[in-house]
């Protein structure tokens, strides 16, 4: 016997629906997300104090940590960072060449105050860069949201 239409057309609906929630809850929740921890291996050459907070952080002094930076690595844990020092002051553009997870780039003057902020910065934006629009020493590289967390903004001054 032969289901009517109205049955078929009410399973085929249910299926459309559930398909649908599926594939927005894996937009909503595949491009973001938070790790609290991250069991990549860091080094930890320096803290970085940041109002309330306290950070570890691997530094990039190298040329070749310099242009490696997150490269390659999977996750970024929220109290993680990396920190790039530069010889002296100037204009740093950064892209997200084989990076995997989107980042908060903020670049920080020689008296160790935020100069400039890029943030949410996804591997996605390659082969885009993005540079500083006054002169900075250092980059820090947080998870991506970080900076709102921490309250960071141009001004704040970092300790490290």
């Amino acid at each position: 016997m032969k289901k009517p239409v109205y049955v078929r057309s009410l399973a085929f609906f249910i299926l459309s629906v559930l398909f649908l929630w599926g594939v927005c809850a894996w937009i909503l929740f595949s491009g973001h997300v938070i790790h609290p921890s991250c069991d990549e291996s860091y080094r930890n050459d320096k803290s970085v104090s940041i109002n309330d907070d306290k950070l570890q952080l691997q530094v990039a002094k190298s040329p070749p940590e310099l242009t490696k930076g997150l490269s390659g690595k999977k996750c970024l844990g929220n109290d993680q960072g990396m920190l790039f020092i530069f010889d002296k002051s100037g204009y740093y553009p950064f892209w997200m060449k084989d990076m995997r997870f989107p980042i908060d780039i903020i670049w920080i003057s020689s008296a160790k105050q935020v100069v400039y902020l890029q943030k949410d910065v996804k591997p996605s934006t390659y082969p885009d860069s993005f540079t500083n629009t006054s002169p900075a020493q250092y980059v820090l590289e947080l998870q991506a949201g970080r900076a709102d967390s921490l309250h960071i903004k141009s001004g704040t001054q970092l300790a490290f």
